[in-house]
């Protein structure tokens, strides 16, 4: 899968990564679904500290979730309060709290650093837009073409 390689190569993020896209082509359906997991498949997707996606859709729901560190004044990766946490992949982490509410962006250290959405998600479903396209005109064709098969059997024609 695509999007499972571009994951790998990036190490640069850290966490955890799984994506799982299930299709099932039924008789009269065309069924996708994409599932991504992980705090390195979320910072990907959407970004992580100031320069997140300030559009995405999950953003509020992680602001007022317990992952949020309550004392970020703005975007920035901020230092937590001294104490114990769970982090996005819920690992257990410490902070000794001595930059607890203070950017920690400018330290210039891997795991404070701001990271730019990549979408990469976003631009897989793009590429494989064609590919869904068929499948649906595929299923369309089927199926008026065994409605028309099917309803030509029950007509009568009396002469």
């Amino acid at each position: 899968m695509r999007v499972q390689r571009r994951y790998g190569y990036i190490n640069n993020i850290p966490g955890n990564a799984d994506i799982e896209f299930t299709t099932v082509i039924a008789f009269d359906k065309v069924i996708s679904k994409i599932s991504a997991s992980g705090m390195k498949a979320h910072i990907l997707e959407y970004g992580k500290g100031s320069l997140m996606d300030k559009d995405n859709p999950y953003l509020s729901e992680y602001m007022n979730s317990s992952l949020w560190n309550p004392n970020r004044r703005d975007y920035d990766v901020s230092g937590r309060s001294k104490g114990w946490y769970r982090n996005a992949d819920g690992e257990l982490m410490y902070s000794d709290g001595r930059a607890k509410g203070r950017s920690l962006e400018h330290m210039r250290k891997p795991e404070f650093m701001p990271h730019e959405a990549m979408h990469i998600i976003e631009t897989e479903i793009e590429a494989i837009l064609p590919e869904i396209k068929e499948a649906i005109a595929a299923v369309v064709a089927m199926v008026i073409a065994d409605m028309v098969t099917n309803d030509m059997k029950s007509i009568k024609i009396y002469i």
